[in-house]
């Protein structure tokens, strides 16, 4: 989130510090547009959503990589072997 995005340098570098094995930055998900202007980062890096067209239209369309990783994703529920009735498809 944008009030987080100023420590994430700490974060790694205190991860290191201590010999985590695994670090994760998680890109923030919001529901409105509203939202993501609030809450989004200004880095382009941290954005899971095409930034253009938000800026352009207003518009929340997650880029075109995450769209299928998302369909695969909640297509399948691994531990029941079922498909998900809630799917995010392009």
């Amino acid at each position: 989130m944008r009030h987080n995005e100023g420590e994430i340098e700490e974060f790694l570098k205190v991860a290191e510090k201590i010999g985590v094995d695994r670090k994760n930055i998680i890109s923030p998900c919001v529901r409105t547009p509203q939202q993501a202007k609030d809450f989004l980062p200004k880095s382009d890096i941290y954005w899971i959503y095409e930034r253009e067209r938000f800026e352009r239209e207003g518009c929340l369309s997650p880029r075109k990589i995450i769209q299928k990783l998302l369909s695969l994703a909640l297509l399948f529920d691994h531990h029941t072997g079922e498909r998900q009735c809630c799917a995010m498809l392009p």
